[in-house]
């Protein structure tokens, strides 16, 4: 399964299970998704959404790499890079031309502090589109930590640290609202009577999401639909 983030193609692969319910009809789908070539282009994705700064006098910030972990059921991303600050001293020096001065201002000293630093968020997968989709959804941050205190109580008094959360947050919402589901049913089997009904992120030969749907069939097709699917129809009369 391939999926566009931030025009990114980003391929889910695992493997799934499909099993006959207690009751004539009744279908349990399973699904694991490994998310290995997610977290391989996490960083460029990422990169795109916030870019670096490097001001003159003023902010710095770069994200260097993104890793991907479990927190619970959700999905936590955090960036590793740094942030810093260039303090700069700025004097009046006079400025000739032929006969005429005047005073413009220039920067006759520089400063550049930087640190380590990094950013996390935790998203919890959900059931969206009546059954028919999962999306990801921020439950938490994302959440500037600054390993300098120096560094840490610029960041603090001249607003950047805040600036940076919020960034990151309209990032990642921009990028959440312009992506389509995170995983859909495939084609043939969203034409049945299917509806996802729960997500959570699980260890699976390293992350993966796993995926739970159930189906009803219609009584009058059941007996065939389940022997087309592979599956036994005892219980059904």
């Amino acid at each position: 399964y391939t999926h566009s983030i931030s025009g990114v193609p980003v391929t889910f692969t695992g493997q799934g299970s499909i099993a006959a319910g207690p009751s004539c009809g009744s279908v349990n789908l399973g699904v694991t998704l490994n998310l290995r070539d997610l977290e391989r282009k996490l960083t460029g994705i990422v990169q795109r959404a916030v870019p670096a700064v490097s001001q003159e006098c003023g902010e710095r910030r770069a994200i260097h790499r993104v890793h991907l972990g479990r927190s619970g059921t959700a999905l936590r991303i955090k960036a590793d890079g740094m942030v810093g600050t260039q303090h700069c001293v700025r004097t009046k020096v006079p400025e000739f031309r032929g006969l005429k001065v005047t005073m413009k201002t220039r920067t006759v000293a520089s400063k550049t502090i930087d640190s380590n630093a990094s950013v996390a968020a935790t998203f919890q997968p959900v059931v969206v589109r009546e059954g028919k989709a999962i999306d990801l959804r921020l439950v938490a941050g994302p959440e500037v930590q600054v390993s300098n205190d120096l560094v840490r109580g610029l960041a603090t008094a001249l607003g950047f640290k805040g600036r940076i959360e919020h960034e990151m947050r309209e990032a990642i919402q921009a990028m959440l609202r312009a992506e389509r589901a995170m995983f859909r049913l495939p084609d043939p089997l969203a034409k049945l009577p299917f509806r996802l009904t729960d997500a959570r992120i699980v260890d699976s030969e390293g992350l993966g999401v796993q995926i739970s749907a159930r189906a009803t069939l219609p009584p009058a097709q059941a007996q065939t639909m389940l022997a087309l699917l592979g599956l036994p129809t005892g219980n059904c009369p």
